[in-house]
C-alpha cells in the first residue's frame, strides 16, 4: 500500500510543478479595459485614457428623456471658468445661447481624451465661423474635476509638470475659448442631460435636441482627433444649420 500510494505521488509530481513555474495567463481585453480606465480618480490626478476605443465599462446610452431628439434642453445654471467668455465667473445657463445652434459636449479635465477632444472644438468652432456658421460650443467640466489643476488641463496647453506653456510674450497658450462650465455635486446637469462623457448633444435655435452623439455607440466614431469622427460631428452641426436656413428662405417673401 505504501509503494503504491508513493508512486501516485511521483505521477503527479510532474503536473504540480508545471502549475508552479507555468506563465500568468494574459489579462483578457475588459481587465486591460477595466485597468486603464479609472472613472473617479483621486483629487489631483489626471489620468489618461485610450484614444478610440469606447469605454467598456459604460453600456450604450438608450434614448431616454432628455437624450432623446425633440426634447428641449434641461434646465441649470453654472459657473463659466472660461477668461474668454463675456460672462466670466458669472453663472447662467443654456438660454443664453437661444436663437442659435448650441452644441453640449460633456468633459473631465481629468481625462486626457478629453483635453485632446477640447482642443479639435476649437478647431471646428473656428472653422465653422470661417464658413460663416454662427455655432455656440459649450463644455460642461464633470463634478469631480472642479480642481484648478483639472480646469486648467481644459483651459491651457500643459507641459509635463503640469505647468501652463506660454507664448514668448508670456501671454499663456490656450487650448480652448470656448465657454467652459462647472458642474457640481448640487446641479449635476451631467444626469440632467441624461448623458456620459464624452456626450455631443446638438440643440437648434429653439432649444431643441436635434442630435445626440454617444462615444460608447461604436457604429459612429466622435473622436475628433481622427478625420472621419471630426466629420461625423462637423456634419451633425451642419444638417442643423441648413434645416434652419432653409426654413428662414421658406418664411421669406417670394420675390415676383
Amino acid at each position: 500500500m505504501r509503494i503504491a500510494s508513493l508512486l501516485l505521488c511521483l505521477s503527479l509530481l510532474p503536473g504540480l510543478l508545471s502549475g508552479c513555474f507555468a506563465e500568468p495567463s494574459a489579462p483578457s481585453s475588459a481587465e486591460r479595459s477595466a485597468q486603464t480606465l479609472p472613472e473617479d480618480p483621486t483629487p489631483g490626478e489626471l489620468v489618461s485614457l485610450p484614444d478610440d476605443t469606447p469605454p467598456t465599462e459604460v453600456p450604450p446610452l438608450e434614448c431616454d428623456q432628455a437624450n432623446c431628439p425633440g426634447q428641449g434642453w434641461p434646465t441649470w445654471e453654472l459657473q463659466d471658468f472660461q477668461p474668454h467668455s463675456a460672462r466670466f465667473e458669472e453663472t447662467y445657463g443654456l438660454t443664453h445661447f437661444e436663437e442659435r445652434t448650441t452644441v453640449v459636449v460633456l468633459l473631465a479635465g481629468w481625462c486626457s481624451y478629453c483635453r485632446k477632444q477640447a482642443l479639435q472644438l476649437e478647431r471646428l468652432s473656428k472653422e465653422l465661423l470661417d464658413q460663416r456658421y454662427d455655432v455656440h460650443i459649450v463644455v460642461v467640466n464633470k463634478d469631480n474635476a472642479g480642481s484648478k489643476r483639472h480646469q486648467n488641463a481644459l483651459l491651457y496647453v500643459l507641459d509635463q509638470e503640469g505647468e501652463i506653456q506660454e507664448h514668448g510674450n508670456g501671454a499663456p497658450i490656450y487650448r480652448s475659448t470656448l465657454p467652459l462650465f462647472q458642474d457640481t455635486e448640487e446641479t449635476l446637469a451631467w444626469e440632467l442631460h441624461n448623458g456620459k462623457k464624452d456626450d455631443f448633444f446638438i440643440y437648434d435655435h429653439t432649444g431643441t435636441l436635434v442630435t445626440y452623439l454617444s462615444r460608447s455607440d461604436a457604429t459612429l466614431s466622435t473622436n475628433l482627433s481622427t478625420e472621419a469622427g471630426y466629420s461625423n460631428l462637423k456634419q451633425a452641426v451642419l444638417a442643423v444649420e441648413q434645416t434652419r436656413e432653409a426654413e428662414l428662405q421658406n418664411e421669406r417673401p417670394s420675390a415676383h
